[in-house]
């Protein structure tokens, strides 16, 4: 039976590969207040907005996928079902808006005075997003 041996230098990229936190959001997000609607109707008071640990929002429209930086988006409101996605009515700060396509799964996440909140954009009826305090 041969044995096979690591080299000791390897062993600790090896212990930690894989454990790496996700990217940070953005120092200029996280004071950003956000106001969510649930599908209920309750609001909810939140700081810092990201969606899949980022802080962009990836779209798609037509056969085209967007990518839009959060900072830039001032409300998204879901507006109906399409499947498994949901349409979406993306206003941007400077006004103009546009509907898009999006896995109703796609998991956001902000920060309340009590804690981490997180939600699927599929069980929220809108998202307000402020200017940085």
């Amino acid at each position: 039976m041969k044995k096979v041996l690591f080299p000791a230098t390897l062993l600790p990229a090896l212990a930690t590969w894989g454990m790496s936190e996700p990217a940070s959001l953005p120092s200029e997000l996280r004071s950003v207040p956000v106001v969510v609607v649930d599908s209920e109707g309750t609001t909810h008071e939140l700081l810092g907005l990201r969606c899949e640990g980022r802080g962009e929002l990836e779209l798609r429209k037509g056969n085209v996928d967007y990518k839009l930086s959060l900072l830039s988006v001032r409300r998204i409101e879901v507006i109906g079902e399409d499947g498994e996605k949901i349409r979406l009515k993306v206003t941007m700060k400077g006004g103009k808006s546009g509907e898009f396509l999006v896995e109703r799964s796609l998991k956001c996440s902000a920060e309340s005075d009590i804690g981490e909140v997180s939600f699927y954009l599929g069980d929220v009826r809108t998202v307000e997003i402020g200017d940085e305090k």
